[in-house]
């Protein structure tokens, strides 16, 4: 069905929420790494805080895998990365971190453009109607 066709905006979107959870499994490692050679902080458990983000590092890169093969699955996880990297970019403009908020921000709004463009909401609504 032509109408099912995945516009080439979605197609990017996968590619970037695969891009952020394995930012977000790299980090992870890490973490791991830096626990196990006896970095520690007293105020976060390094092994914990890498078990969030496998978890959800790994759900938004199973999302954008999913997303980027046209699958109905996958949308939902890669928007919410990237309202909140628009929400964080925020925080960063208001502790004067435009160095780090700038790029976060043009990648958040990039990925919810990719997301919620005419095209993309489209192939969305006529996936559930199929």
């Amino acid at each position: 069905d032509p109408s099912l066709v995945l516009p080439r905006s979605v197609r990017f979107a996968g590619w970037l929420g695969l891009v952020e959870g394995g930012i977000g499994l790299i980090i992870a490692v890490v973490l791991i790494v830096r626990e196990a050679n006896g970095v520690h902080n007293d105020a976060v458990s390094g092994y914990g805080t890498a078990a969030w983000f496998i978890i959800f590092g790994g759900i938004v890169a199973l999302a954008g895998w999913f997303l980027k093969d046209g699958r109905r699955w996958g949308r939902g996880p890669v928007a919410m990365t990237n309202m909140i990297l628009v929400l964080v970019s925020v925080y960063m403009f208001s502790s004067g971190r435009i160095d780090l908020g700038l790029p976060t921000a043009l990648v958040g709004v990039a990925g919810l453009a990719m997301l919620f463009n005419a095209d993309a909401v489209d192939w969305a609504a006529r996936r559930y109607d199929s």
